[in-house]
């Protein structure tokens, strides 16, 4: 190839390489690999490959077009070049390389390397570039297209480098492993050492690596050149490399060992290169034995078609001969077996030979695998037959001895002849594949029957197993030779093409289970695997042992010692402990052997002087190495512990021949020798055999250099602070070096135990943690960037990282304690890849690689990432990223605004020098929240909330403290503005996150144990909440830190979420009354002893119980002072608070993380989750009200607090609120009865009403007009009679909303409470009548109130559920009931009980109805006093004739404009008379009496019968009896309501002629009560004792219709004498209905008036005046008109008649105008308040007779009576009074509220001091780890470098070496010459200090001196200000560690 063009046929020796190819160097590089390979290589394709290569280096020189792929042989088989130079390996290996491979021109190189790497590794083009040319430069050609990559090559080639970093388990790499090891052997380096291969290849990688040349040739050759010759020297050092090969590539990488060209290091570009080496290295060969199904054998002889290995034994003995007494002999007699691993490199082609065979036959030629023949030709020959298709079969020849002369003497020619035919057994049903290893064993067994013959019976056999299974077992004729004492011969792989294994053969029987176990120990395995032998492991994801599992204990009672060396000890009965729990960085000594930090073992001297156990922990040991024949047939039993039973020594050797093994050989190649120990058949083998064993790859050789730690230096070197290289920004593959660095430490840990168990020993990953981290705090300078910088700027370096991450995850599985160091130090580690300055240097491929990567992590595996994660760091994180600068324009830069893509710097929206923008940083944040949150829903211990509550705490401190603050600096105040936004958005999301974990059900394990646990009680975690979350201006974290507080008391007080009547069921923390007393008696004490009052301790100690009720208390207080500030998220946490409902995430069984399936969501990446917070801030926050029957009130306290909070609210959070609990008590009924049984609730809507009342009035006394009040009467007029005077504007509609809510509600309660009837009953309506006492407009509001309930009831009657029906009227339904029950005695309907309780509660209800209406001015007196009546014709609100007009139908409650008139005039207005309530009382009264009527005069009864009126008269008849007895029987009470109404209501209404009819009916009733008084009592004069109540109210009823009646006078004669349309707009039928129902009601009060004149007569005329008594008579005894005409003079009358046919309404209208109906309206006021009529008795003189003063008595005792039912009505309101009185004060006691807040208010400044330690012990911890790693670092360097270095001093050893030999001589590592102590030294050291101090005291004259010469000068201030100011300069500027830690106290991330 260097060679001129002349000399080209001297070089090859002949001319025919120039005829393959007319290109010299093509032809020359053809020459090198034709007879390298079978089938040889194209010379077009070699041509292919030089012309590709120039392109590259030239590319203006060739057109591309011209190019072919090279298409290379498939499967080639390397053979032995017969060229003289030696093929490729000549050139590679020719010294020194600068004359021979690197003086080719650089396309030579690359194409001869490019044609040797295809071969060996059977890629294609492409593959090739993926995999060996290193993708660590950007250019693809050559170097004038440098920097003109594209995103597609980058791709591809990180791509490519993540393929060479994973760990192969194709069965392609096996043969290519068996490639390498064949052009190894047969190379020009096959003959010196296996390691030889190695070395050359260094030497030249050196040589090429120390090239100069221009930058952008350097590129190319390190690309094209070095790149594949890394990619060689890989396979070959995979296949056998030494210690010493090793070091030296560790030193080169490090830089320790430089080239001997050049003084200074290997360039970056060839370390990352060799990098690369030692991970493919390490795992090529793994994955090349481990492909095959079947196992393979480490050790094997490589034959190449030779004659292979041949043993021939010679009767005259000789060196290799046996001797034997007798000579040799045929050692096969009745049996013979053979076991022999092989496998095929090809099979060659199926050729059939004549002449071959016995007797001239033909036979198929193929490989033998084993001959065993005697010089007659006896024997057996095992061959591989090959088939067309490249596969073969197996087939066994037995021969028999040729006939001789001798033998002929006895038997026939012919029969001799077909005796001796050869016999074949062909192997079917199985076809053997090339390039597979098979392990085959035969057995042949020769028939008997201890020594009888069966004839054919018994025949001979044969039988083949194939890897441990019998493939074939058939007859087969055993070989029989005639001299057994002749010579024989034993050859093996004759013609063989592949690798043959170790060979065992037996002279004997050898059973079936015996060649399957040696099948199965001698299958190769990778030597000291992770596979221990043992029935107990520990399981990585379990925690726990389990059965099977590849990690044990050595259960070995006694102290043993395996093959490498580690010794453990454990008890039979001994239990197995978690070995991972061992913390080598405090253990001094282990089994013996001396460890890091320690020059002492565990062995003490005793006084015999031997050595004693001290303490012998159990670790798991590696299992011992597949056991090798040189164990099997050698060792002793107690030699293989792990051998199988079969393959004991006595039996087993005893069988043996002789055992070919190729790792006893002398020689490698060659004349090379096979030593056999049993019988000594030793072999020989030529020139194509070749023994190898490839057990040295560098996982296991680096154990012979101290083990995996000697891989640290290079971590030191590449990454350290002061060693660590940087990486050039030109150069892209600088990025992948920490990835390359950590995927070799995956290599060399993966399937080795001792090198984990080293690993975690020296603190490896500490240390290489340590190495990351300081290489992180190193800044670049310029074009260069340190190697995390370079990592962070590149995502595809990032993306290779998390691959290398996850690749070393799984390499450490099989060791715990490294698994654990490596998923927290290395995988989980936020402060290592984000912490520091990350969040505001350039580069964001972490974020969106690593980061989502951990996302997954934790979702996949929550349990494991739990145990290493250390929550305090991500938290950090998350604190980290919030802070966007210090001034306005570094929060500018990064504000980028509608950022389209998350962490892309490609696109032209963000500049590649922008660190992370604000919505990056949100997203990471979001990310690293889902983390948190995925590993506590799992389980959640104090360790992980803590840093949690802590980072809250803090945030809302600083949230209060900024929102006081004022900033003077705009940019400040735009920077800290920016903060704090970030600040509260991030804590928001941890209030959300923590507020899931909370709401999930069923709990997550240890959540709210480890709340209660960090904050030390309940009620701490209550106040904590309700003071940090709870007490803020945001509204949705007030609403999280409402549902926070819910979830809470949920858990830890269940009580709390149901109702309960006692208080001490929801207590949080309590003390046993014992307890209590113990500790007051130990405080007592201790307090006396000191002399002190033990009174504040003893409180301290024995707090008072905090209850659910003050916490709910606290929650009330905050709730209000931010009623301003309440949103819809407060005002759904409310309603949460209120009702009980389902968590809104439940945990599912089979699936422990879907309720995660909402919160973390994916995330935008390709992988990775995140946190999501629209399930609280978007979902379904509020309750779905009255949808859902199983909502039910959480629990009395939350009814009391929502209540109470409605006074406070503003209008439209109260009104909301309001419509939402009229809802749930109108769809929920389980909501009323919880309601009802609260205390607070009464109050609470009282207050309500009773503000919404006074808001009206106040808008009502504004107005300066009102409005047409449109009140639609009776009698359907469209048009007011007349318009009033006073106009009323209209109410705003949210006040009317808000009146009509609360009304709604309240009578809704309360109607419901009646409707339940018995003592409740009667104490909801009491208590609601007494809080009219509470508010200025009490009574005013109680009267709106009952006029409402009484709607209520009428509208849906008194019992629950009476409507059947939708036409149906529940009132009636009720009555029905009711009565029915009554009639029928219980037996119908209700029970007796029952329906005599819901007439007791209607009869209360009557009997405060009366009393309200009575205390409202209304009695029976006041009703005669005419001031209090209309005088007006028409009513000015109803528009009524002298009279109020009610409404048609049923009466509704008092509306809001009623209202405001009713309380506008008695608040605000000045006249109080008792006529501004009359339309509320007589609502009220028509309203109680319509109730009444339909159980009075029930519908289900005839009305006629008999039995109907005693039926109603027995309901009447009764008293209430708790509201005193001035009231009477309820009939009484009727009889007030009803005269109130027949004073006010409009006598030509339906109303009025109603009333009088149902008083008509009463009064009847009364004159019966009177008689049965009358009977019983025997006195029925009027006014007696029995009768004189009754009497009285008989005397009121006429006096009343007497009025009544002159009304109705007036009303028909206005009607009479007034045109229609004055009042009626209408025909004059409206007239004629309007006269009727007018004279109807005359009719009544006439027929009143009589019944009481014919049934009382005695007290009509002993009341009444004797001239009114006269008039009655009169006007009710005349028959027809009467004219009535005066005479003055003389005072008689004279009266004419007429015809009795007169019609009735004449009589009605006599009656009308009668002088009794006419005369007597006149009253006369008594003692000043009581109006008396001047119609009763009062001692008037008529006709010259006196007339008593009973009626003014009677009236009199109507006053009193009036008197005495408001009084007893008030002694009745006294106790439900007190009772509020009492609620109010205990509400009032804020003390334990007070004490609470203060406890939150600690706990939330406790919290904030802690997170801020958390920073400061972060801090140190790094301090602390990195010293630690420091330390470590030591002890690894006097272990792994110090032996390698020339040593001096030497000591005498005072303790064994780790494989427990003693050792003479130890390095002195702390030798002192004691030089500083010599005299000479010391004199001069105090010179030099004597010296020192002479000049500091001339220094100080000299100040002295100016500073008096300053002080006389008048300038010694400033001078000595000037000093001052110098030295807190020179004393300022603390070490970085203080400055560091003073910024953490200020909770600023270093």
């Amino acid at each position: 190839l260097t060679a001129p063009p002349a000399d080209l046929q001297s070089c090859t020796g002949t001319g025919k390489r120039k005829e393959v190819h007319p290109d010299r160097e093509v032809g020359s590089l053809f020459a090198l690999f034709e007879d390298l390979i079978t089938p040889s290589l194209d010379a077009q394709a070699v041509a292919n490959v030089v012309r590709r290569e120039k392109m590259r280096w030239a590319p203006s020189d060739i057109v591309s077009d011209d190019v072919c792929d090279a298409n290379f042989p498939p499967d080639p088989v390397f053979g032995k070049p017969r060229l003289a130079g030696g093929g490729p390996s000549a050139i590679l290996s020719a010294i020194p390389p600068s004359d021979h491979f690197l003086s080719l021109p650089p396309y030579i190189q690359s194409a001869l390397l490019r044609i040797l790497m295809r071969l060996l590794t059977g890629d294609d083009d492409d593959e090739y570039n993926e995999t060996c040319l290193f993708p660590h430069f950007e250019s693809e050609f050559g170097p004038s297209d440098h920097g003109k990559a594209t995103e597609e090559m980058h791709h591809k080639s990180f791509m490519s480098m993540k393929r060479m970093l994973r760990q192969v388990d194709d069965v392609s790499v096996s043969d290519r492993l068996f490639r390498v090891v064949r052009f190894c052997a047969y190379g020009t380096w096959g003959s010196k050492d296996r390691f030889a291969a190695v070395e050359s290849l260094l030497n030249l990688f050196i040589a090429a690596s120390s090239q100069v040349g221009t930058s952008e040739t350097r590129i190319c050759y390190d690309r094209h050149v070095l790149g594949p010759l890394a990619r060689l020297l890989s396979l070959v050092t995979a296949v056998g490399i030494s210690p010493r090969q090793l070091k030296r590539i560790i030193d080169l990488i490090t830089g320790e060992v430089c080239p001997l060209e050049t003084a200074s290091p290997l360039p970056l570009s060839s370390r990352l290169l060799l990098l690369r080496l030692l991970k493919e290295s390490t795992e090529g060969r793994l994955a090349g034995l481990s492909a095959n199904s079947a196992a393979a054998p480490h050790s094997f002889f490589v034959l190449a078609r030779g004659s292979g290995i041949i043993r021939a034994v010679q009767p005259g003995g000789g060196l290799l001969a046996a001797h034997a007494k007798g000579g040799p002999r045929w050692p096969f007699k009745t049996d013979w077996a053979a076991s022999i691993w092989f496998r095929a490199d090809s099979f060659g082609s199926p050729k059939v030979v004549k002449g071959r065979g016995v007797a001239g036959g033909s036979e198929v030629e193929g490989p033998t695998l084993l001959s065993l023949r005697t010089a007659d030709g006896a024997g057996v020959e095992i061959r591989l037959v090959p088939f067309a298709t490249g596969a073969a079969t197996l087939t066994i020849t037995c021969y028999d001895s040729v006939p001789t002369p001798a033998s002929l003497s006895t038997r026939s020619l012919t029969s001799a002849l077909q005796s001796s035919q050869p016999q074949t057994a062909r192997l079917k049903g199985c076809v053997l594949t090339p390039r597979v290893w098979y392990h085959l064993s035969l057995r042949h067994t020769k028939s008997r029957f201890r020594g009888f013959s069966l004839g054919n019976a018994v025949r001979d056999e044969i039988t083949v197993i194939l890897d441990g299974k019998i493939m074939m077992q058939e007859a087969l004729r055993f070989p029989r030779a005639s001299d057994p004492s002749s010579a024989y011969t034993i050859a093996c792989g004759t013609h063989f093409d592949g690798q043959i294994g170790s060979i065992h053969i037996f002279r004997e029987f050898v059973s079936d289970s015996t060649l399957r176990a040696l099948f199965e120990e001698t299958a190769g395995k990778a030597p000291g695997s992770a596979t221990i032998r043992t029935d107990n492991a520990w399981s990585i994801r379990r925690d726990s042992y389990q059965k099977g599992s590849s990690l044990s204990l050595l259960t070995k009672p006694s102290l043993s010692r395996d093959r490498s060396g580690i010794a453990a000890s454990t008890g039979s009965d001994s239990s197995i402990t978690r070995w991972g729990r061992l913390d080598m960085m405090h253990q001094n000594s282990y089994g013996g052997v001396m460890t890091s930090g320690s020059d002492s073992n565990v062995f003490d001297k005793t006084s015999q002087g031997g050595l004693v156990e001290q303490s012998l922990v159990a670790w798991p040991v590696p299992a011992p190495e597949p056991v090798s024949a040189s164990i099997i047939d050698l060792g002793e039993d107690e030699d293989r512990l792990s051998c199988r039973s079969e393959l004991t020594a006595g039996p087993f050797k005893s069988r043996l021949l002789l055992v070919w093994d190729p790792s006893r050989v002398s020689g490698i190649s060659g004349k090379g020798v096979v030593l056999e120990a049993h019988s000594s058949l030793h072999a020989s083998f030529g020139n194509g055999t070749v023994s190898w064993t490839i057990a040295e790859v560098p996982k296991d050789v680096i154990g012979s250099m101290g083990g995996v730690q000697a891989l640290l230096p290079i971590f030191l070197a590449l990454l350290g602070k002061e060693t660590s290289i940087e990486v050039d920004t030109g150069q892209a593959g600088g990025a992948v070096l920490i990835p390359l660095l950590l995927a070799v430490l995956a290599a060399f840990v993966r399937g080795r135990v001792e090198n984990a168990h080293a690993m975690v020993r020296c603190s490896g990953i500490d240390i290489v943690e340590f190495c990351l981290r300081q290489n992180r705090n190193r800044p670049g300078q310029g074009f260069f960037l340190s190697a995390m910088d370079a990592l962070r700027s590149s995502e595809k370096a990032a993306q290779l990282l998390v691959f290398v991450l996850n690749d070393m995850r799984s390499a450490s599985a099989h060791y715990p304690d490294l698994y654990h160091a490596v998923f927290s130090r290395l995988l989980f580690n936020f402060a290592l890849w984000f912490g520091g300055e990350s969040a505001r240097l350039p580069g964001v491929s972490l974020y969106s690689t690593l980061l989502p990567e951990l996302s997954v992590i934790t979702r996949e595996e929550p349990a494991a990432v739990a145990r290493c994660l250390r929550m305090a760091s991500v938290v950090e994180f998350i604190k980290e990223h919030t802070y966007l600068g210090g001034d306005e324009n570094e929060v500018r830069k990064i504000d980028v605004q509608d950022q389209s893509s998350l962490f892309d710097r490609c696109n032209d929206q963000v500049d590649p020098s922008t660190p992370l923008t604000v919505a990056e940083r949100r997203h990471a944040i979001d990310i690293a929240l889902g983390i948190i949150i995925t590993v506590m829903s799992t389980s959640t211990t104090v360790e992980h909330l803590s840093p949690l509550l802590n980072y809250i705490s803090l945030n809302m401190d600083l949230e209060w403290k900024d929102s006081t603050t004022s900033h003077e600096s705009r940019s400040e105040t735009v920077a800290l503005d920016a903060n704090r936004t970030e600040r509260h958005l991030a804590t928001t999301k941890t209030c959300a996150g923590l507020l899931f974990l909370m709401e999930v059900r069923p709990p997550v394990p240890g959540l709210y144990e480890s709340m209660t646990s960090y904050l030390s009680s309940k009620d701490t975690v209550c106040s904590w909440i309700l003071c940090c979350v709870v007490n803020t201006f945001d509204d949705f974290l007030r609403s999280v830190g409402i549902r926070l507080l819910i979830s809470y008391l949920e858990v830890i007080s269940p009580s709390s979420s149901k109702l309960s009547d006692g208080a001490d069921s929801d207590v949080l923390t309590t003390q046993p009354q014992d307890t209590k007393r113990k500790i007051t008696k130990t405080m007592q004490a201790m307090g006396s002893g000191l002399g002190i009052n033990a009174s504040h301790m003893l409180s301290a100690v024995l707090r008072s119980k905090i209850s659910v009720g003050v916490v709910y208390k606290l929650l009330w207080h905050l709730l209000k002072c931010h009623r301003e500030r309440i949103g819809d998220a407060s005002h759904a946490a409310m309603l949460r608070l209120l009702l009980v409902e389902d968590a809104p995430m439940t945990a599912d069984a089979e699936n422990a993380l879907s309720p995660l399936e909402g919160i973390v969501v994916p995330d935008i990446s390709p992988r990775g989750y995140c946190f999501h917070m629209g399930w609280a801030a978007k979902g379904p926050s509020t309750p779905h009200l009255g949808t859902d029957s199983r909502q039910r009130i959480r629990n009395d306290h939350a009814i009391s607090t929502f209540l109470r909070l409605l006074r406070f609210f503003p209008n439209e959070m109260k009104e909301r609120c309001l419509f939402d609990v009229v809802t749930l008590v109108r769809d929920n009924p389980r909501t009323i009865k919880a309601i009802l049984i609260n205390s607070d609730w009464q109050p609470c809507l009282f207050h309500l009403l009773s503000e919404s009342i006074e808001e009206i009035s106040s808008i009502q006394a504004k107005s300066s007009s009102s409005v047409e009040v449109d009140v639609s009467n009776d009698r359907g007029e469209e048009k007011p009679i007349r318009k009033p005077s006073d106009k009323l504007e209209p109410l705003p509609v949210p006040v009317v909303s808000r009146y009509d809510l609360i009304v709604k509600l309240y009578s809704s309660l309360l109607g419901h409470s009646i409707r339940q009837g018995g003592d409740n009953s009667f104490q909801s309506v009491e208590q609601a009548a007494s809080l009219q006492r509470v508010c200025v407009n009490g009574h005013e509001t109680f009267l709106v109130l009952l006029s409402h309930v009484l709607a209520e009831l009428i509208e849906h009657g008194t019992i629950e559920n009476a409507e059947t029906s939708e036409d149906s009227d529940p009132l009636k339904n009720s009555a029905m009931i009711v009565t029915k029950a009554i009639v029928s005695n219980g037996s119908n309907g209700l029970s007796m009980a029952s329906a005599v309780k819901q007439w007791r509660c209607l009869r209360h209800l009557s009997a405060v109805t009366v009393a309200v209406i009575t205390t409202s001015g209304f009695g029976v007196t006041q009703l005669f006093d005419y001031r209090n009546q209309h005088t007006d014709g028409t009513d000015e609100r109803s528009i009524g004739l002298h009279g109020m007009c009610l409404a048609r139908g049923l009466l509704p409650g008092i509306a809001a404009t009623e209202a405001a008139i009713e309380s506008s005039f008695n608040t605000h207005g000045s006249d109080s008379s008792p006529l501004r309530r009359s339309r509320t009382c007589v609502t009220l009264a028509s309203q109680l009496l319509s109730l009444l009527d339909a159980f009075i005069f029930p519908g289900a009864l005839d009305a006629s019968a008999s039995e109907t009126q005693l039926h109603g008269l027995a309901l009447v008849r009764s008293a209430e009896p708790r509201l005193g007895q001035a009231q009477g029987p309820l009939l009484a009470s009727l009889l007030r309501l009803s005269m109130l109404l027949l004073s006010h209501l409009e006598p030509s209404s339906v109303a009025f002629l109603q009333c009088c009819s149902r008083l008509r009916c009463l009064l009847h009733w009364t004159l019966e009560l009177i008689r049965e008084s009358a009977v019983s009592g025997g006195d029925s004069t009027a006014f007696c004792v029995h009768t004189a109540k009754l009497d009285r109210l008989v005397l009121a009823v006429v006096l009343q219709c007497h009025s009544a009646l002159l009304k109705c006078s007036v009303v028909l004669m206005e009607i009479d004498s007034s045109p229609i349309g004055k009042y009626l707009v209408k025909t004059e039928s409206k007239e004629r209905n309007l006269k009727r129902t007018l004279l109807r009601s005359t009719l009544e009060l006439r027929e009143i008036v009589a019944s009481a004149f014919g049934g009382r007569n005695d007290v009509l005329r002993t009341g009444l005046s004797l001239e009114s008594y006269e008039e009655l008579q009169l006007a009710l005894e005349a028959p027809a008109p009467i004219r009535r005409k005066t005479q003055h003079n003389s005072g008689e009358n004279q009266m004419e008649r007429r015809d009795e046919s007169a019609s009735k309404e004449d009589k009605l209208r006599a009656f009308l105008n009668s002088a009794w109906t006419t005369g007597f309206h006149g009253v006369e006021v008594a003692g000043g308040e009581i109006s008396v009529p001047i119609m009763v008795s009062n001692g008037q003189v008529y006709k010259n007779r006196t007339a008593s003063k009973a009626g003014y008595e009677a009236i009199i005792a109507l006053a009193k009576e009036t008197e005495d039912i408001t009084n007893d009505f008030g002694r009745c309101l006294d106790d439900p009074f007190n009772l509020y009185l009492e609620e109010q004060r205990k509400w009032a006691e804020t003390d334990a509220v007070y004490d609470l807040e203060y406890e939150g208010d600690v706990a939330i400044k406790r919290l904030a001091g802690h997170h801020r330690n958390d920073l400061i012990e972060a801090v140190q911890s790094v301090v602390v780890r990195d010293a630690g790693s420091a330390k470590s670092w030591d002890g690894v360097e006097r272990r792994v470098r110090e032996p390698w270095k020339e040593r001096k001093h030497w000591k005498l050893a005072e303790y064994c070496d780790m494989r427990h030999r003693r050792t003479l001589l130890v390095y002195n590592r702390h030798f002192d010459s004691h030089h500083d102590a010599s005299y000479e030294l010391m004199l001069e050291q105090d010179r030099k200090r004597a010296a020192k101090q002479r000049a500091e005291r001339l220094m100080r004259k000299k100040a002295e001196e100016d500073a008096a010469a300053n002080a006389a000068s008048g300038d010694l201030e400033g001078e000595g200000d000037k000093q001052g100011n110098g030295a807190v300069s020179a004393a300022a500027g603390p070490d970085d560690m203080a400055a560091a830690m003073q910024r953490a106290r200020q909770g600023i991330i270093p």
